[in-house]
């Protein structure tokens, strides 16, 4: 069974809707969903949709986002470890990523993802995962 981590702007487009990614990303989840992959994301990048949402002072998006995994059941929740940062801390140098960029990779990797699916453009290079862009429909191996 594929294992597949969804970083924080897919969950974006999922949950927002915005044009063209919004739709994008609904289709990607339904194809990914029917393959009958196990979904994964961290409660980092929850965090970092709510955070976007409290931001922007949209209290009940920011509550959407808390409540996706539990709500979907498809979706696993990765909690963060302390050596899930330690690997992290020695991945971002190595790899050339910042330092939340190489925890959500670790994440994905200690939950035994083989994808890793983002529209962030930081994601490129030799990374021990593939990264799946889906508005570029490009994957790196």
């Amino acid at each position: 069974m594929r294992r597949v981590y969804f970083d924080s702007n897919f969950l974006i487009y999922l949950v927002e809707q915005p044009p063209v990614f919004g739709t994008l990303a609904t289709l990607f989840l339904k194809y990914t969903l029917a393959s009958d992959a196990k979904l994964f994301t961290s409660d980092l990048a929850l965090a970092e949709c709510a955070y976007g949402a409290y931001k922007r002072g949209q209290t009940e998006l920011a509550n959407a986002y808390n409540q996706l995994p539990t709500d979907s059941g498809r979706i696993s929740l990765i909690k963060i470890e302390s050596d899930m940062l330690a690997a992290a801390a020695r991945l971002g140098p190595a790899s050339g990523l910042k330092l939340l960029d190489a925890v959500h990779i670790a994440l994905a990797l200690s939950a035994g993802c083989e994808e890793f699916v983002t529209n962030d453009r930081a994601f490129k290079g030799q990374l021990p995962i593939r990264v799946i862009n889906p508005s570029q429909q490009s994957q790196t191996p």
